[in-house]
């Protein structure tokens, strides 16, 4: 190998170990955006699943709240209405559809939010892991052609030093 193509080689590898190190970085910045997420999913599973009192509403009460306003504004609307039958069965129907309503988030909404946090959670986990994967492959390649330009240039050096020594043989045979 030429000085020339050596030093494009040594400039290549030099470039190949910055975006492998910068390709660490980014996986661990993803890793660690992850990491409070990871624990927000574990923490608010393990108290669900424990049954630790008032954990199962302090997590859907965002939902709960915005359906408790949302049927409180459709019963106003229903008190409004001329006093009879159908203001009493608009009414009974809005207390069920609350009922029905808050007993569905109860059931899944929490299942729907959890799920939807660890999926985030092991997408940046995996893109974190993925970028520290691509990282190696970069520095290992790297890696690759330092080892390759020093194997090639202690090839040289024995070379030059078969080639001195064939000389002084010659040298001591004339």
């Amino acid at each position: 190998m030429g000085k020339g193509a050596g030093k494009q080689a040594n400039l290549l590898a030099g470039q190949q170990a910055d975006v492998g190190r910068q390709t660490a970085a980014a996986g661990q910045e993803l890793l660690g955006e992850a990491k409070p997420i990871r624990q927000q999913v574990q923490g608010t599973l393990s108290a669900i699943a424990s049954g630790k009192p008032g954990e199962l509403q302090r997590a859907v009460a965002p939902q709960i709240n915005s359906a408790t306003s949302q049927f409180f504004s459709a019963r106003r609307n229903a008190l409004n209405m001329p006093p009879g039958g159908a203001r009493d069965q608009a009414l009974r129907d809005l207390r069920m559809g609350e009922a029905m309503t808050k007993s569905g988030i109860y059931s899944s909404g929490v299942g729907t939010a959890l799920q939807q946090l660890q999926g985030m959670s092991l997408n940046l986990t995996s893109s974190g892991v993925q970028a520290y994967n691509a990282a190696g492959a970069n520095l290992g390649s790297a890696a690759q052609t330092y080892q390759q330009q020093a194997s090639d240039s202690a090839g040289n050096w024995g070379s030059l030093a078969g080639a001195g020594g064939a000389i002084a043989a010659a040298a001591i045979m004339v």
